[in-house]
């Protein structure tokens, strides 16, 4: 169907992010979703959400060299952005945030990593609540990566408050719920 969508609409993103959605999410294939996510770049243009699904795609593989290069595509992007586009770029830039503290997370930088988890875990709301969507999406990940980084560093306090900040986005996530019921 998304293949039928992109020969019908080759310039359209849609159909890009479909199929590789598709790729990485059904079949679980990153690497392919990232080729068709690059090819629609390709065709569509400056695409802020085939770029972040590039980067997405990569943080969660541990593909971090490549990452650095998406990430810095991602800030150029930003900075292109017009200005009445502040709700792409507040997602872009919390998506920016957590990628970049995944990374630093990974090269075992723990401290460095916490302003940028704090940062996407407070995305469109210093309080971390009241999100949806993408949004929720984007803090839940930050939070519970705050809360496991915290866990890491014994800061069982910090680690237990950061939990129970991912479970008011997603309180049956029962993961989340065993980890924060640890940290206490």
């Amino acid at each position: 169907l998304y293949k039928q969508y992109i020969q019908l609409r080759p310039k359209d993103e849609l159909g890009y992010v479909g199929l590789g959605d598709t790729e990485y999410l059904a079949a679980g294939d990153g690497d392919q979703a990232i080729a068709i996510w690059t090819a629609g770049r390709k065709k569509v243009g400056d695409s802020m959400t085939l770029l972040l699904r590039i980067a997405e795609a990569q943080a969660n593989s541990s593909q971090f060299d490549e990452l650095k290069n998406t990430l810095s595509d991602v800030e150029k992007s930003i900075q292109q952005l017009d200005q009445g586009n502040d709700r792409q770029r507040n997602w872009a830039v919390a998506s920016m945030s957590l990628f970049r503290g995944k990374m630093l997370l990974a090269e075992r930088q723990p401290l460095a990593a916490i302003p940028h988890l704090k940062s996407a875990a407070n995305f469109g709301n210093p309080n971390g609540r009241d999100r949806v969507g993408q949004n929720r999406s984007i803090a839940f990940s930050a939070w519970t990566a705050l809360g496991e980084t915290y866990r890491e560093l014994d800061r069982a306090k910090d680690a237990a408050d950061a939990f129970d900040h991912a479970l008011e986005l997603k309180p049956n996530h029962e993961a989340t719920v065993l980890a924060s019921a640890e940290a206490w």
